[in-house]
């Protein structure tokens, strides 16, 4: 047991790598003559850890960036009580710059257009946030963009029909995120959500 602890120790490894490297390749590379000389295979060994160190390097730095999108990342949810929207975060970051995306109300059921209206910025102790809801039966315009009617009905696990909606936010670092809801008929269900996008905000 003991000897089995020693050897996953860390520096026993860096020992018997540098070994490896520093004495047992540049005497079998000399004996393969592949080099003239030790030196020119310690130079070798040199190489392959000065490579191995940059990978190393990278890895911790990707787990790093990982593990920092983790501790900061918000996740908004939607859940329907009473009568009421609410939007909740169960990440561990604060939600920025809130957006819920306009859905257009199919054909079928009736032409027109879903609008929603919430605050800007949701933290994990925040109570749920309300999400007003308004339908249009044309394309409302900026001024009358939120005098629709109440369509919060059509949004319960007991209507017929079925919505995707989608929520627009931010990272406290600026990473732009999204979460993607079905709501309506079934219940609530998240249906997808998303780590940072690459270019950053929107």
């Amino acid at each position: 047991m003991n000897c089995r602890r020693t050897l996953d120790s860390r520096w026993t490894r860096i020992f018997l790598w540098s070994v490896v490297l520093f004495g047992a390749l540049p005497y079998l590379l000399q004996k393969l003559h592949w080099t003239q000389a030790l030196s020119e295979g310690i130079y070798v060994g040199t190489g392959i850890a000065v490579l191995w160190y940059t990978v190393e390097t990278q890895g911790m730095r990707r787990e790093m960036v990982r593990q920092n999108d983790l501790a900061v990342a918000p996740l908004l949810v939607f859940t329907i009580v009473d009568d009421q929207l609410l939007l909740r975060n169960i990440g561990r970051g604060p939600a920025l710059s809130i957006k819920v995306a306009d859905v257009e109300v199919p054909a079928e059921v009736v032409t027109g257009l879903l609008v929603f209206e919430t605050n800007d910025t949701l933290t994990p102790d925040d109570d749920l946030m309300e999400v007003h809801t308004y339908y249009h039966p044309t394309l409302p315009t900026a001024a009358n963009r939120l005098d629709g009617v109440n369509f919060i009905a059509s949004l319960k696990p007991a209507s017929p029909d079925t919505y995707r909606v989608t929520v627009h936010f931010e990272d406290i670092n600026g990473g732009a995120r999204d979460s993607v809801a079905q709501l309506g008929n079934g219940g609530v269900r998240l249906l997808s959500h998303s780590t940072p996008r690459s270019e950053g905000k929107r």
